[in-house]
């Protein structure tokens, strides 16, 4: 059974990232493949997911390109209105610092979560085990 459900969490997320998925349709594949989408929220094409543990709240928007990696063990959450600009990466797993012969050490998990009513901001990293408050803005530039 676990093997059927990953096949149908990569089937879902790979068929959400195509351009051509309307917004409800992909909303109800990413729901399918076991990723909880808020009502309202918006996936843009070509959102990738490493593991359905994510939350996406009411009303957030996920723009085009963002990587979502969380771990099998760690969690993402995204809170209500909250807004991810394009290319945004947020990862819940890294590696220790090993020793000098072999730096990537031991992988370890930590959850990410942003808060509600926040900008992250285009290119934005968010790493393992950050917190971000709700209505904080995180690499953002406003055009003049």
């Amino acid at each position: 059974m676990k093997n059927l459900n990953k096949f149908i969490f990569n089937l879902m997320i790979s068929i959400q990232k195509n351009n051509c998925i309307p917004v409800k349709l992909r909303r109800l594949l990413l729901i399918a493949g076991g990723i909880e989408v808020g009502k309202g929220a918006i996936i843009a094409s070509g959102v990738d997911f490493k593991t359905n543990n994510v939350y996406i709240g009411e009303n957030a928007l996920v723009n085009k390109n963002c990587h979502l990696y969380a771990g099998k063990v760690s969690h993402i959450r995204i809170g209500v209105n909250t807004q991810l600009a394009y290319d945004v990466l947020i990862a819940t797993q890294t590696h220790q610092i090993g020793s000098q012969g072999k730096r990537a050490g031991n992988c370890y998990e930590s959850d990410v979560v942003i808060g509600d009513g926040c900008w992250i901001g285009m290119g934005a990293k968010i790493l393992p085990g950050v917190t971000i408050g709700c209505g904080c803005v995180v690499g953002g530039v406003p055009l003049l």
